[in-house]
């Protein structure tokens, strides 16, 4: 439990250097998603979380103007069944919540710096142990899928 723990708070720490990163970048004319993705994104990204060996994420353009991030660490799934039975482990989900809707509200602002002014993202956490099932999505800096908050599947 105690490296699952460690594992959500590097997580939120590399969303947090990610955020720093995607603030100070970013300039251009309405390129396409693409190269906003492979110039822009992908390096902060990979910046942001080259010390979380355990977190995977892949990034793509997944419409003609949405980018999907889609997050990945073990113990994922184990850790929304304790949030919802704990208070504490509940506070650590939400935080990690949080730092993804903070994460999709800084890739909207750095692609507007970049030139596209028209973008949505979408980050899901999938469940570790199924990769086709979706724990918390978040798109553009809401919540609107939460397994904890409204349920599992």
């Amino acid at each position: 439990m105690k490296s699952l723990f460690k594992v959500i708070v590097g997580l939120c720490l590399g969303f947090c250097i990610g955020l720093m990163l995607i603030t100070f970048s970013g300039c251009g004319s309405e390129p396409p998603i693409e190269d906003w993705i492979n110039s822009s994104v992908d390096p902060i990204m990979a910046e942001g979380f080259k010390d979380m060996k355990d977190v995977s994420y892949t990034i793509e353009k997944t419409g003609s103007n949405e980018a999907t991030i889609t997050f990945k660490f073990d113990g994922a799934a184990e850790l929304a069944l304790y949030a919802q039975d704990y208070d504490t482990v509940k506070t650590t989900w939400n935080d990690m919540g949080d730092s993804m809707c903070s994460l999709t509200n800084s890739l909207i602002e750095n692609a507007h710096n970049y030139g596209i002014s028209d973008i949505t993202i979408r980050a899901n956490l999938v469940n570790d142990v199924n990769n086709d099932l979706v724990l918390l999505t978040v798109v553009d800096g809401e919540k609107t899928y939460d397994c904890v908050r409204d349920g599992n599947e």
